[in-house]
């Protein structure tokens, strides 16, 4: 793997890890794989990395992680619908990118 040190490397693979183990949701990972981008240079299917920017990009208005602890509880109940739904949406096309990535960078 080229141009990309070690530590996004191992943080990339940790990512990857942890949303094929279901510990880590598909739009939190995906918001942190986009921040990535610029580390991708030696990656050949560049396709995985913008499908974590359409994501990043379709669920920005969306509360995820620590941020939920700020909202308001019913809106967050409307919110978490939305949540589910794209999760769903996406599950497969991001556990086929999670594992391309976890094979080329290992």
């Amino acid at each position: 793997m080229e141009n990309i040190n070690e530590k996004s490397r191992k943080e990339i693979l940790s990512i990857c890890s942890k949303v094929i183990e279901n510990h880590l949701g598909i739009i939190e990972a995906s918001r942190i794989l986009a921040d990535y981008r610029d580390n991708y240079l030696g990656i050949t299917n560049y396709d995985d990395i913008l499908l974590f920017d359409e994501i990043k990009s379709e669920t920005d208005s969306l509360p995820i992680g620590k941020e939920r602890d700020m909202w308001n509880k019913k809106v967050l109940e409307e919110k978490d619908k939305e949540i589910r739904k794209i999760e769903a949406k996406y599950r497969d096309r991001v556990l086929k990118a999670c594992n391309r990535l976890l094979e080329e960078m290992r």
